[in-house]
Formats: structure tokens, C-alpha cells, sequence
């Protein structure tokens, strides 16, 4: 079974119980911090820096301050992820790295992250290929990381590669030897492997900003709706992914 993350545009649907939410870092800056109602995964947004400044906003240790006053001031978060270097093209493009550096640099980061944080954070796996991305599973080792032990092990860049056969070949070899496999943003690999233990997806706004709005909602659209997501999270669960 899955355990599905919705991805939330807003802090402030922590405080509705009942669905499991991912959020990222940023999306907390300069906000009254609401007291969650459920529990929730969250993500650095350290990809989507590499694509834009070239490097992490945040140092380990600065992360992980943000990271605490979280899990004191709002409460039931369950996973964090490491700040991961991304090996997307557009990345590697803006740091000028090559791919082992960003899997080295990803690493290193987890180490620090879990001396600070403990087993809340979670590693990621990181690489441009299939390859690359087993190499980073033998570089965890080497390191010392016995990513069997992990809640979650993250699957990074690789996960958003097209087809979702070919990436969930590559989950289906990490599941066989022992991983529990969170990927970002890709729902649709739930229906071609069942060995995915978490996923966060942004799937259910899909249609919901072009959709007549739902007779029990008061909005003109459902794009930001809370009563939609959850709707389509229970219809997911049922149809065998994780609640």
C-alpha cells in the first residue's frame, strides 16, 4: 500500500484533518504558522533552488532550525526531506557540476541533516540515469547510510523521467532490495508499481480549475479546493493506495 502525500497550496490546509499533506519549505515564509490537524511530509525546495540560483538557500544547520520550529510550533510532521541536489539537466546546467558532485554533495547533506534532526529526515536518492541512481545506493554505503533502515528513501530527479515504465522498473530493482520508496509528483506511478511507499502529488488539481465547482462548494472554482482534494485522495484510497 501507498501512502499518499496531497500536495497543499497552502499552510493553512494543515489544520483540516483527515488527508495526508506535503508542503515545501517556502511555503511557510512569512506566515502565521497554523497547529496541523494531520499528519504531513515535508520538502526542502532545495531542487527548485539549484534550477534557479545554482545552490541551496539554506545551510544544513539553517535548514534544520526551520525544520525545528516546525515540528514544535505546528506539529505532526512525519518525514523531512534531506536538501537533495537535483540531477535534472536544467540543474546540473546552473551549478555546472557533474552528477557525481551533486550525488556526493546530497549525501553529505543527509549526513549533517540526520546528526541534527535524527531519523525524521530521509535520504534521497540521486542521479541523471538508472545507473547513476544505483551508483548512489552503493556511494549511501560506502558513506556508511544503511538505506534499508530508512522510513522513507526519496527517489529524486530520476522519478519525473519519462516513461513511468522505465522509472518504475528502477523502483521495482531498489524495492528488492529493501528500500521504501517515496517519489515526488508522480502519481501515475502507483498504477505501474506497487512497490511505491509514499508518493506526494499535486494529481487531484488536474481538471479541478476547469471543472464546475462541486454542489457542496461555495467557490467559483476548485483549483485551491480542500472538499476536491480530499475527494479525490478517498477515491484513490480505496482504489488501493494508503489513507
Amino acid at each position: 500500500m501507498t501512502t499518499l502525500y496531497l500536495r497543499a497550496p497552502d499552510p493553512d490546509w494543515l489544520t483540516q484533518p483527515g488527508v495526508p499533506l506535503a508542503l515545501d519549505l517556502n511555503q511557510f515564509t512569512g506566515r502565521a504558522l497554523p497547529a496541523a490537524a494531520t499528519e504531513w511530509l515535508l520538502h526542502s525546495g532545495t531542487p527548485a533552488e539549484l534550477a534557479t540560483e545554482g545552490a541551496p538557500k539554506l545551510t544544513a544547520r539553517q535548514y534544520a532550525a526551520e525544520v525545528r520550529r516546525l515540528v514544535l510550533d505546528v506539529g505532526r510532521l512525519e518525514h523531512v526531506s534531506s536538501q537533495n541536489w537535483d540531477c535534472s539537466p536544467l540543474a546540473l546546467s546552473r551549478t555546472t557540476l557533474a552528477v557525481g558532485h551533486h550525488q556526493r554533495n546530497t549525501i553529505s547533506n543527509y549526513l549533517a541533516l540526520r546528526d541534527l534532526l535524527g531519523d525524521i529526515v530521509f535520504p534521497v536518492l540521486e542521479g541523471a540515469t538508472a545507473s547513476e541512481v544505483l551508483r548512489c545506493v552503493d556511494l549511501y554505503d560506502k558513506a556508511g547510510v544503511n538505506l534499508t533502515r530508512a522510513d522513507l528513501v526519496g527517489l529524486g530527479s530520476v522519478s519525473r523521467r519519462k516513461p513511468a515504465a522505465d522509472t518504475a522498473r528502477l523502483i521495482d530493482a531498489l524495492a528488492a532490495i529493501g528500500l521504501n520508496l517515496h517519489a515526488d509528483d508522480r502519481h501515475d506511478l502507483i498504477g505501474t508499481t506497487g512497490n511505491l511507499a509514499a508518493a506526494s502529488t499535486a494529481a487531484w488539481t488536474t481538471g479541478a480549475a476547469t471543472s464546475d465547482p462541486l454542489h457542496e462548494c461555495t467557490r467559483a472554482t476548485c483549483a485551491h479546493c480542500h472538499l476536491t482534494a480530499r475527494l479525490w485522495h478517498d477515491q484513490h484510497a480505496l482504489a488501493g493506495v494508503a489513507a
